[in-house]
């Protein structure tokens, strides 16, 4: 028996917009949805394709949801996935509509506790999309693996587009921010970049700077490096990537571990960068009003950013 999608708390806006991020719909219940933005769900109950031309009846309830609400992946702009856990057939699934979907700009599956071998099938689907340009992965389990996977197909994809890529909260150490930074350093659209509260440490920070300095093409704008044990030579790494940034809008380095000379380094780096308007959630300007910022209790030990 197939179960019903009736009842469930789906936000469905203008018919392209797909919001479940606070409906809790379950496995089984995600992939008879998935099966129905992808045309493809055989229905047992009057024994049909779903959008076969000629079908006048719609007695299931799913085919009678999805018709009257026009829901097709072709369709969709936003897609959000609730707090479930994605098993293999359902990313599997979605990677076959994602393939197909021309109009599809943010697809969020953020706390859906899928693993490496999800984002691998992910991977590719992303990568041959023309039009996502949001792309949150945030709080899951992809580690360095599932990661590499995702950057490099994105890296080598010839019509990606991707404006804002969120990974935040992972298994993410110094190899997966060695990907991220070959992905940056050659990504001309990407300008947001979330990786907080992952594992990146002092190694995947410095990596992760340099790709974005020496990279040619690198327009980011907002960068997100928080609670990720950045101590004294992270610090410093992001201070010469904040200095010779030519975009760099909004710098958040919150929760780490960064004190001493590399707080002095990032402090003054940061202070320095007219640009810059946002550190960790300050407003940049109205700090560089006060000129006792600029004097030597910047270099004082006990500083913390």
């Amino acid at each position: 028996i197939m179960p019903s999608l009736v009842g469930s708390e789906m936000c469905i806006r203008d018919r392209t917009r797909l919001d479940l991020a606070t409906d809790v719909l379950g496995q089984q219940k995600t992939m008879v949805l998935v099966d129905l933005l992808n045309g493809s769900l055989i229905c047992p109950d009057v024994k049909h394709v779903f959008k076969k031309k000629g079908i006048m009846s719609y007695t299931c309830k799913n085919c009678r949801l999805a018709k009257k609400n026009h829901l097709s992946m072709a369709s969709l702009t936003l897609l959000r996935l609730g707090d479930i856990n994605l098993g293999d057939g359902v990313v599997k699934a979605l990677s076959v509509g994602l393939e197909k979907s021309k109009s599809l700009t943010v697809l969020d599956l953020s706390s859906t506790k899928f693993g490496p071998n999800v984002a691998t099938a992910l991977a590719s689907a992303i990568a041959v999309s023309a039009s996502l340009t949001s792309l949150k992965l945030y709080e899951n389990n992809i580690s360095d693996e599932g990661v590499t996977a995702i950057v490099s197909a994105l890296k080598e994809s010839k019509v990606s587009q991707i404006k804002e890529l969120n990974i935040g909260l992972n298994r993410i150490g110094p190899d997966g921010a060695k990907a991220i930074a070959a992905f940056c350093a050659v990504s001309a659209s990407l300008t947001s970049l979330s990786l907080a509260d992952t594992k990146l440490g002092d190694e995947g920070v410095e990596a992760l700077s340099i790709g974005l300095k020496e990279s040619k093409v690198c327009k980011i704008k907002e960068l997100n490096i928080q609670v990720n044990d950045i101590g004294s030579g992270g610090a410093k790494a992001i201070a010469v990537f904040c200095d010779d940034s030519a975009s760099l809008t909004s710098l958040w380095t919150s929760y780490n571990n960064i004190s001493g000379d590399g707080a002095k380094h990032l402090a003054f780096a940061v202070l320095a960068k007219r640009t810059l308007e946002n550190f960790s959630g300050i407003p940049l300007n109205k700090l560089r009003e006060d000129c006792l910022l600029y004097t030597s209790d910047a270099a004082d030990d006990s500083l913390r950013v």
